[in-house]
C-alpha cells in the first residue's frame, strides 16, 4: 500500500471514530431532552399519621404518599430516585423524635455512598404536648 492510501485509511478511521463519538452524543442529548422535567414530592405516609421505625439495620425509607412524580423517576415501591438526567437535585426531609429509648436518625445516600445524616438525640428531646 502506498503512503497516500495509507494516510486516506487513517483519515478514514479518524471520521468513524469521530462519526460514533458524535452518534452517541446525539443519543444522549435526546434521550435527556425525551425526559423533560425531574421532581417529587412524598411522604412516608399515604395518609394519616404513624410512627417508622425502631430498626436495627439500615433500611431504605419508602415514602408511600406520592403527592407528585414528574418524570417517574422516584420509585414509591422501593423507595429509590434514580436521577435520569444530569443536574441539580434538592432533597429535603425533617428528622423528629418523640423521645422515648431510641434516637432518630435519617441519611441521604448517592450511589451507596453517605451523602449527609441527620440526627436527634432521644436523651435531649422534651416532650412538646
Amino acid at each position: 500500500m502506498d503512503s497516500q492510501q495509507q494516510a486516506q485509511t487513517a483519515a478514514l478511521h479518524r471520521i468513524e471514530a469521530w462519526s460514533n463519538v458524535t452518534e452517541t452524543q446525539v443519543q444522549t442529548l435526546t434521550r435527556n431532552r425525551a425526559v423533560g422535567q425531574v421532581a417529587f414530592s412524598a411522604s412516608l405516609l399515604a395518609s394519616g399519621s404513624g410512627h417508622t421505625g425502631p430498626f436495627n439495620t439500615d433500611t431504605t425509607l419508602v415514602f408511600r404518599g406520592v403527592v407528585s412524580n414528574i418524570g417517574n423517576a422516584y420509585n414509591p415501591h422501593t423507595g429509590i430516585f434514580t436521577a435520569p438526567v444530569r443536574g441539580a437535585y434538592h432533597f429535603e426531609f425533617y428528622v423528629f423524635g418523640s423521645g422515648g429509648s431510641h434516637d432518630s436518625v435519617v441519611g441521604l445516600e448517592k450511589n451507596g455512598e453517605h451523602v449527609f445524616i441527620a440526627q436527634q438525640n432521644y436523651s435531649h428531646v422534651k416532650e412538646p404536648f
